[in-house]
């Protein structure tokens, strides 16, 4: 039978996320420093199925490991993106340091968004 007393037990400490709209180191990557950013209250354009930029990270060559989005819609929906339903769809996605965004819907227009963006850096 296992030892299931308090003092068999090991503690693991947690580690807090850490989410900021200051870039901050949060690990590492691969034996890079991994980066995660935070961009909140980020307003969709009137989008398309061509894909709008969204937001310009000012970064070149680097490599996104994680990009998630939570967007509060125009009818009062929040999603998580990527999102695709029978009638809906959006998308975004990292090119050239640009965040990007595709929508073939209306009520995305003008969408509230909470961006979480993590990378590495190509000189590191």
């Amino acid at each position: 039978e296992p030892d299931l007393s308090v003092s068999n037990i090991k503690v693991y400490p947690y580690k807090e996320d850490t989410y900021d709209s200051e870039e901050k180191i949060i690990g590492s990557w691969f034996g890079k420093s991994l980066y995660r950013r935070v961009i909140e209250n980020l307003v969709f354009p009137t989008l398309n199925t061509n894909g709008v930029e969204i937001f310009d990270l000012g970064l070149i060559g680097i490599t996104v490991t994680k990009l998630e989005c939570v967007s509060k819609l125009t009818d009062g929906r929040s999603l998580v993106l990527p999102y695709q339903s029978q009638t809906e769809s959006c998308y975004i996605y990292e090119q050239g340091g640009k965040i990007l965004a595709h929508s073939n819907a209306e009520v995305f227009n003008g969408a509230t968004n909470q961006l979480v963006v993590e990378y590495t850096k190509p000189t590191e």
